[in-house]
């Protein structure tokens, strides 16, 4: 393994402070995640992880929504809830998906 030159820490670190992921870094400069891990632990340390995982499909305010709707005898059960988020969210919504959201705290 050949050690990493001094304008490609440079070029990390200025990547990592303007916020790009680890893949594009290394798609720019060719380093591993590994050693742009250590570069980054060495010589920015204030710079945040990403917490990594996809976005939630529903948002607090549609968990609030659905509680109600069932609260209320709108919706029955989590596919007329899927239904009627997919239509207020303009992306299709799993019936698991709200069975998921409700469950969680």
């Amino acid at each position: 393994m050949q050690p990493i030159s001094k304008t490609t820490i440079a070029t990390i670190i200025s990547l990592l402070n303007s916020g790009h992921s680890y893949s594009s870094i290394k798609d720019q400069t060719g380093a591993s995640a590994g050693a742009i891990t250590n570069i980054r632990q060495n010589y920015c340390s204030e710079v945040p992880v990403s917490s990594g995982g996809r976005p939630k499909k529903l948002t607090t305010a549609n968990i609030t929504y659905t509680k109600r709707a069932i609260r209320t005898g709108k919706i029955k059960n989590a596919v007329q809830a899927a239904k009627s988020l997919t239509t207020i969210n303009k992306q299709i919504v799993t019936p698991q998906t709200v069975r998921n959201a409700l469950k969680s705290p």
